[in-house]
């Protein structure tokens, strides 16, 4: 038969998937990956100290500080490539130089350039 080979070749990768799948969740790969990988770190579990300073740092208020990123002598400069996927920002800012016509202008108050790498 035709479909045997085939069906034989993709229950025996799914059986391996599985496993290997089993094992890693379980904690049977761990000595595996801490000699391919010695100087990884465990994901430490987060508390509210790590997150003390973020309400200063990213806070959006309606005054501008000096320095800040996103005003006409200061845009936001974003890296752009060619590929067809990141032309939406181009777009949405009307072009790659930072424009009072820009989108990101008109609706959220923030000068943004595009650079093509």
């Amino acid at each position: 038969m035709r479909l045997r080979k085939p069906v034989i070749f993709v229950l025996i990768a799914l059986i391996i998937a599985v496993g290997g799948f089993t094992a890693f969740k379980n904690g049977m790969l761990d000595d595996v990956i801490s000699k391919a990988a010695p100087e990884a770190e465990k994901a430490k579990d987060l508390d509210d100290s790590d997150f003390e300073d973020d309400d200063k740092r990213t806070s959006l208020s309606s005054e501008k500080r000096e320095g800040t990123k996103g005003t006409k002598e200061n845009p936001i400069r974003i890296c752009t490539a060619t590929w067809g996927g990141y032309q939406g920002g181009p777009y949405f800012n009307k072009g790659y130089e930072a424009n009072a016509a820009s989108r990101f202008v008109e609706e959220y108050g923030i000068w943004v350039e595009f650079i093509n790498i």
